[in-house]
């Protein structure tokens, strides 16, 4: 829609290192194929080779090669970018001055309710600190700080998930592959930077740490952590690296030259806006409409779905299409809720963080469904959700109900991976593999053929059959490891005759059960 004039607003007169460095497949897609950004993500960022997790024994004490380990040992399918954001926002501004997008920095927007006077029909109203907008469409990208948010009361902080954050800058890293010249730490990446390049992770009970490169010796480290099961505090960056340096295989990992930069801290990351979208023609995008945790990089996933969204509610506006922009607003609105509640119920369980053998099945899982069904629909714009909202345009649908309620497969593997947490504490086993051993999570999700689906319109039915054997693999590698530690014989085919679909409850140990009782020894 280049015949439009585009406004952007930013209390910032410089751009400083931010958190939101670390990107995934979806929005490397977003950014490369609509953004056009892929040739200058290229030359000026680092590529990500995915994410990588590390596991430390009870008393934290193991050094780096010893840490049981889960990551690749090749490059992701799509890959992501690690974002210097300092150049990465800087540059941004340029890109749009280029395009003749109109760029106002070190305006603010006041805290008064008077100072966004909304107005679907004959247009908004925004007082900056500098002059006076009038604008038919309105996208607060304002984060947590959103004006929109707060003249509206749209919602805050959801305390199901008490996390909090600590982070700063380290310069002077080592290359962390290069940390040790063990054969069986090279192996795991076949002698490629894969570590260095990776988000990394150092997983706790309760809390973890990130380590990502943005560029050959800067790291960004911080620590995410819930209160409730392991709370902490920082006065200052001091404070934070003293505590980065108690943690023996993170300390070899950024080496012993790393040097404190700046220090950062943000309380209380959940929250959730009520409302995302209105018919009055205002949006929310980024961390204004919702944030969840800095796990896994997924808010980078659910900025380009938002911004895809806003684009085709413009379009449609634009165009004329009153009942058509009323469904999208609607139904765009109940996928980010169902996008929020399924990211919620699958980031915010901290009790799984510290074990190998937990998070190493449950992370396989979880990644199979995302390269079936959310890269798929990153990959085609969201078309199913759009041709969904356009189709029902003058229909009393079900979309409510059904959005509202998120994937159901999430909410089945958080019961069964809280139900294999409980039985390795209760069996004194939740820290047994977090020495030596190393996992490639994409033997656990990948298939043939899984990536021949993206870029192409969603096969429901094709899909639906991926994940009932997502959910199989899981349960299988989970009963067999319970079944290990209790002594009791595995046997695949009991397994296949006493497997049950997912949506009739049966639990671990039932299958554990059938396994046992078909052992004289053990019945």
């Amino acid at each position: 829609m280049p015949e439009l004039r585009v406004a952007i607003v930013d209390e910032k007169t410089n751009f400083d290192y931010w958190v939101g460095e670390s990107t995934v497949e979806v929005w490397m897609d977003y950014a490369t194929r609509v953004l056009k950004l892929g040739g200058y993500l290229s030359k000026h960022h680092i590529r990500k080779s995915g994410q990588r997790f590390f596991f430390d024994n009870e008393e934290k004490s193991l050094p780096l090669p010893q840490m049981s380990e889960n990551g690749r040992s090749t490059l992701d399918l799509l890959g992501g970018a690690q974002l210097d954001r300092s150049k990465f926002d800087r540059d941004l501004c340029e890109f749009n001055r280029s395009l003749g997008v109109d760029i106002y920095l070190g305006e603010k927007v006041s805290n008064s309710h008077g100072a966004i006077e909304l107005d679907g029909g004959k247009g908004h109203v925004v007082h900056t600190t500098d002059r006076t907008f009038r604008c038919r469409w309105l996208v607060d990208a304002g984060g947590r700080s959103s004006p929109l948010v707060r003249k509206l009361n749209l919602g805050g902080y959801d305390p199901r998930h008490p996390a909090h954050s600590y982070w700063a800058r380290l310069e002077g890293c080592r290359d962390i592959d290069a940390a040790s010249d063990d054969s069986n730490w090279q192996r795991r990446t076949n002698g490629r930077p894969l570590r260095f390049t990776a988000t990394n992770h150092f997983m706790y009970r309760g809390y973890w740490i990130w380590l990502i490169p943005l560029s050959d010796t800067l790291m960004s480290v911080g620590v995410t952590f819930q209160d409730d099961i392991a709370p902490m505090s920082f006065k200052n960056g001091d404070e934070l690296f003293a505590f980065f340096r108690k943690h023996p295989g993170l300390s070899e990992a950024i080496g012993p030259d790393a040097k404190l930069c700046d220090f950062h801290g943000l309380k209380r990351l959940s929250r959730f806006s009520e409302q995302q979208f209105s018919e009055d023609r205002w949006f929310l995008t980024g961390m204004s409409g919702m944030f969840t945790d800095p796990m896994l990089s997924s808010t980078s996933a659910q900025i380009a779905q938002s911004n895809c969204f806003i684009g085709e509610m413009i379009r449609t506006d634009q165009a004329g299409d009153a009942a058509r922009f009323s469904s999208q607003v609607k139904h765009f609105n109940l996928a980010m809720r169902a996008r929020y509640e399924s990211q919620s119920e699958l980031l915010r369980h901290y009790q799984f963080h510290g074990s190998f053998d937990i998070w190493s099945n449950f992370m396989g899982a979880i990644y199979s469904n995302y390269y079936i069904s959310t890269v798929t629909d990153g990959t085609t714009d969201y078309r199913r959700i759009i041709d969904i909202a356009n189709a029902h345009a003058h229909a009393n649908c079900t979309c409510a109900r059904t959005l509202r309620d998120g994937p159901a497969l999430t909410k089945i593997l958080v019961r069964l991976a809280e139900e294999f947490r409980s039985f390795l504490d209760r069996t004194g086993r939740y820290y047994e593999r977090n020495r030596g051993e190393w996992c490639d999570p994409s033997i656990l999700w990948s298939r043939p053929g899984l990536d021949s689906r993206w870029f192409r319109d969603r096969d429901l039915a094709s899909e639906y059959r991926e994940l009932k054997t997502t959910y199989k693999n899981f349960c299988l590698s989970t009963v067999r490891r319970m079944a290990e530690i209790e002594g009791v014989p595995f046997r695949s085919e009991i397994f296949d005759q006493s497997f049950r679909s997912w949506y009739q409850g049966q639990t671990l140990q039932d299958l554990l059960d059938a396994q046992r009782s078909h052992c004289p020894a053990m019945s």
